[in-house]
């Protein structure tokens, strides 16, 4: 038994074969990863199928949730597995929500060429409906990706009219909260005083930047004083 298996064993959580066993696990597992989400998704990342836990119970949303967030963990380490373990998910799981948690998933790749396609998206594909992007905003936005995402961070803040006038109200707060959530440079927060400076925008849109923008504000001060 190698060492990692070891540790699997004390973080099992159940029979996934019968009803009760997938409703049970499906709560402990939402229960588990609300303590530990990281660890406990990359340690059973390959011993679980998101199709197990998907229908299992109230839970299921939160439970593909959590594994999206394990499947990023492999794409964040450059795992060569991670493709391979997306791909058979794809096929294994034929859920109704199962395109939209591979859509989450797929955002989280870390190469520009996947970034560029899923913001012309987000902007250009009236069809794609708006759970799928604003639950993949996050997955995009993945927080140790900074340097990917933020050649989009002006464009965003660029686009807030338009998410403004075609999105839902509470599309807006998650849109920012995601890009500008997503960085932790001091040049990224320059990049959006120096935008909110430049541009006269809605004095409602002006507060959202100004709010969602205070942590950052604060990491980079935090990051200044303690380098």
């Amino acid at each position: 038994m190698t060492l990692l298996q070891a540790i699997r064993r004390w973080f099992w959580l159940g029979d996934a074969r019968t009803p009760a066993g997938r409703a049970l696990l499906g709560e402990q597992f939402r229960i588990l990863t609300s303590q530990v989400p990281v660890l406990y998704g990359v340690l059973i990342i390959d011993s679980l199928s998101i199709a197990y836990v998907l229908p299992a119970s109230r839970y299921g949303q939160d439970v593909a949730s959590h594994y999206t967030k394990a499947w990023l963990g492999k794409y964040l380490q450059h795992d060569p597995a991670a493709d391979d373990i997306f791909r058979a998910e794809q096929q294994r799981d034929h859920s109704g929500d199962a395109p939209k948690y591979a859509y989450m998933a797929e955002a989280a790749r870390p190469d520009s060429t996947t970034k560029q396609k899923y913001f012309e998206d987000y902007l250009h594909n009236s069809a794609r409906p708006e759970d799928w992007v604003e639950e993949s905003l996050g997955a995009f936005n993945y927080w140790n990706q900074s340097e990917l995402t933020a050649p989009y961070l002006k464009p965003a803040l660029e686009a807030l009219p338009q998410v403004k006038r075609e999105r839902k109200i509470f599309f807006l707060v998650s849109w920012l909260n995601a890009f500008i959530g997503g960085q932790q440079s001091a040049a990224a927060d320059t990049e959006v005083h120096d935008w909110l400076r430049a541009n006269k925008i809605d004095p409602d849109l002006r507060l959202k930047v100004l709010e969602v923008v205070d942590e950052l504000d604060r990491t980079v001060r935090i990051r200044q004083r303690y380098p």
